[in-house]
């Protein structure tokens, strides 16, 4: 891996008005008013760019700021209530985009339907497989290319900070849905980084920022590269034995919640007794997470499932209402273009607040409604088994597992993975 620059534009001072052309390197899914629908007429929009700097203003700045000093500063960038941003910005010029299915439907070897998903790797846009061949399928755009016309700030800090701020979401951030797993993601020849020299990324942030860069070699197939390293971690060869067991705790976990699963599968893998200390650490990767498991106890309480099959979902909640949301992956995995023409796989670390507790709620109002207290990677996880991971054991964050896994080379079918920003 080589040094890779990027110097703020330079604005002649007599346009106060700059354009930036941005294409879309991998598909746009949703970005309308409605959530994942496309928009026909308005495809990108104003205000969500806004939100989006607004959160990468966050991740330059706020690093070392209490609550009322980011307070603050953020509205003398993008105002409130009583005061106006200084800066406009406005989507005008899009061009050579494409509406098209995700997908289609086909029939496996047995004749049963199956969606083939075709505009990008299945384990990164799997939530928008239609369920039943009745549903309608998702369409998205593809090659689509937009002007955004940016009213910088008189005030040179203000500027400085829109322009990083602009900067940082064009490389590393994306619109639309699955930004955090590269749908979305977005190239601006303005604001991309420069060639590559050698081993690390000089970018002229003010401070250390909240975030971390990894990439690896550059690769025509950046986005299956990056996310090929994400499902091997999760599933086979490291986080399930092929088509058997999970390694990861949460199957174990559900099982000894709600006391039911395969005969031969009861008995925990990971865990010493997931009945009373249950162990969630794929909640890093985001949540909710849906699981579905087959038991064959039966169950009156769930008659209707012929084939002894349980749904439910995995959210975040708090301790005074249990209620339930969502939370953001901390990990963005996506392509990264340089100026060059080059495309590297780029993972970026997020910063991560673990919640209170979490709930899980079968689908069926009969079954197990169970909370508890979230909790860090556990010593004890793989103790039963431990010789059959030994990549996911001894640390206490999956997201800090994933990045020895990415970065190590033990695996030769994926790309390995180097921390090219901030060097320590």
């Amino acid at each position: 891996m080589r040094t890779i620059e990027f110097a703020i534009p330079e604005l002649p001072a007599s346009a106060p008005v700059t354009r930036f052309t941005f294409e879309f390197l991998t598909p746009l899914f949703g970005g309308g008013v409605s959530t994942r629908e496309p928009d026909p007429v308005t495809p990108v929009r104003g205000s969500a760019i806004r939100g989006h700097l607004r959160f990468w203003w966050r991740q330059l700045y706020a690093n070392g700021l209490s609550a009322e000093e980011m307070r603050s500063r953020e509205s003398a960038v993008f105002g409130h209530t009583k005061a106006a941003s200084p800066f406009r910005i406005a989507v005008s010029g899009w061009s050579g985009g494409t509406l098209v299915p995700c997908g289609s439907w086909g029939r496996t070897a047995r004749g049963y339907p199956v969606f083939n998903l075709t505009v990008g790797p299945s384990y990164a846009i799997f939530p928008f497989r239609p369920q039943y061949e009745t549903d309608p399928i998702p369409q998205v755009w593809q090659g689509l290319k937009f002007d955004l016309e940016v009213e910088v700030p008189k005030n040179p800090e203000l500027k400085q900070e829109l322009l990083l701020s602009l900067h940082a979401w064009a490389n590393f951030g994306g619109l639309g849905s699955r930004t955090r797993r590269g749908c979305g993601a977005l190239y601006c020849e303005k604001l991309a980084l420069s060639t590559p020299r050698a081993r690390s990324i000089v970018l002229p942030y003010p401070r250390p920022p909240l975030f971390q860069v990894y990439l690896a070699p550059g690769s025509p197939k950046a986005w299956d590269s990056v996310v090929s390293v994400f499902q091997r971690f999760r599933q086979d060869p490291v986080g399930r034995n092929g088509m058997s067991r999970s390694f990861w705790p949460a199957a174990d976990s559900l099982r000894a919640i709600a006391g039911m699963g395969q005969p031969d599968h009861m008995d925990s893998l990971t865990l010493n007794d997931p009945a009373t200390t249950p162990h969630f650490p794929g909640a890093e990767f985001g949540l909710p997470i849906v699981y579905h498991f087959k038991s064959s106890k039966p169950s009156p309480s769930r008659a209707e499932f012929d084939d002894g099959s349980v749904s439910g979902t995995l959210y975040p909640a708090d301790e005074t209402s249990k209620s339930m949301h969502r939370m953001s992956s901390s990990l963005i995995l996506r392509p990264l273009k340089t100026k060059d023409g080059i495309t590297y796989p780029c993972i970026v670390r997020l910063p991560w607040t673990p919640p209170q507790f979490l709930r899980y709620k079968f689908d069926m109002k009969a079954l197990v409604d169970w909370t508890g207290p979230y909790s860090t990677l556990r010593p004890d996880w793989f103790q039963p088994k431990a010789e059959l991971v030994p990549d996911i054991t001894g640390f206490h964050s999956a997201i800090d597992a994933f990045l020895r896994y990415a970065g190590d080379g033990s695996d030769n079918r994926v790309a390995s993975f180097e921390k090219v920003y901030p060097k320590p």
